[in-house]
């Protein structure tokens, strides 16, 4: 319920920060976007992933119906969708982190292609996060999926209170207030956290080598994502030098981690490959602390746990993957 409340307390905040004027609109305006999406992405990644694998509360039909009102607050895949996407398709041995992979084909359209130079992914990343016919064809599957999706009285209840929510935002202010306070985040801003934790997230295309068992690429595929660096230690310099390397610390902190953690790995995501070696686990709300027992206690058939500091050096570790790996493992041209 917290990542519900933070959603719908962030939409109500984005719009309403045009009442204000100066710095006070900026700062409310970035509140309310940062909310909007930190919500919807736990609604989503965090609480309607479990409500997909049927570990959420239990009860398969419950689950599945409580994903399905998530995703209609957020106009995102219906829960029957995701389910069949990631739960019978990505989870499968022989289709992750291939073209099959769904997660795998929407980079691939993005142009995010195996072979090609890291100079060139990353100027399709920055390029990709600004595209038009990016934004649009996520937005039309997102779209696509809901039209197609059953009348139950959960989604159509949803949508009422959408629905409801939004011509209240409206008739208080403007169209031009939701627009850019509400609908913007839900979908650019949205779709380009989607975009950054999904090109971080998994070997993509990468033949894998030496597993001895199938599943072990769920290991060798995935790795911990964590915000952060170690502090700054004095060895030796001068006073200022360490002053200055804190003050860098600090800012690098609040303006590059933090923000990541919030918008791009917020909820369970930091470590995913947890996930991925247990996807049953009914750990999943304290999966930080079950993933540190598990790299204390791992099964030693298992592939050793992989992590990294710092999105930028997750993504750098994809990007060298895709730039190595051969186009026939990716089945497409």
């Amino acid at each position: 319920m917290l990542a519900l409340g933070t959603y719908f307390v962030g939409l109500c905040i984005g719009v309403a920060s045009f009442k204000l004027d100066g710095v006070a609109f900026g700062l409310t305006l970035l509140t309310g976007w940062v909310m909007t999406v930190n919500g919807a992405r736990r609604m989503i990644s965090t609480v309607a992933h479990q409500c997909v694998h049927a570990a959420f509360s239990g009860d398969k039909r419950f689950d599945m119906a409580f994903a399905e009102v998530f995703a209609v607050l957020t106009q995102t895949q219906t829960a029957a969708d995701y389910r069949r996407e990631h739960f019978e398709l990505h989870h499968r041995h022989d289709v992750f982190s291939t073209i099959d992979d769904p997660s795998a084909k929407l980079l691939w359209k993005a142009g995010f292609r195996a072979g090609a130079s890291t100079k060139r992914l990353w100027w399709n990343l920055l390029l990709t996060t600004v595209s038009v016919r990016f934004h649009g064809a996520f937005l039309r599957r997102r779209i696509t999926s809901q039209m197609r999706g059953a009348m139950t009285w959960q989604r159509v209840g949803a949508a009422l209170v959408m629905l409801m929510l939004l011509t209240g935002l409206v008739s208080q202010l403007s169209l031009h207030a939701v627009m850019l306070g509400a609908v913007f985040p839900v979908v650019v801003l949205y779709q380009n956290s989607v975009l950054l934790e999904f090109i971080s997230e998994h070997a993509w295309f990468v033949e894998p080598s030496g597993l001895g068992r199938k599943k072990y690429i769920h290991a060798t595929h995935s790795w911990g994502r964590f915000c952060g660096r170690s502090a700054p230690k004095r060895q030796g310099g001068s006073a200022v030098r360490y002053g200055l390397d804190w003050m860098r610390w600090v800012m690098e902190h609040l303006a590059y981690h933090l923000p990541v953690r919030l918008v791009i790995l917020p909820g369970d995501l930091s470590q995913h490959d947890f996930h991925h070696r247990r996807p049953a686990t009914p750990c999943w709300t304290t999966a930080a602390y079950a993933r540190e027992e598990d790299v204390r206690n791992c099964d030693e058939r298992w592939p050793s746990y992989t992590e990294f500091w710092g999105l930028h050096h997750a993504i750098s570790h994809v990007f060298d993957g895709i730039a190595s790996s051969k186009r026939e493992r990716s089945g497409m041209d």
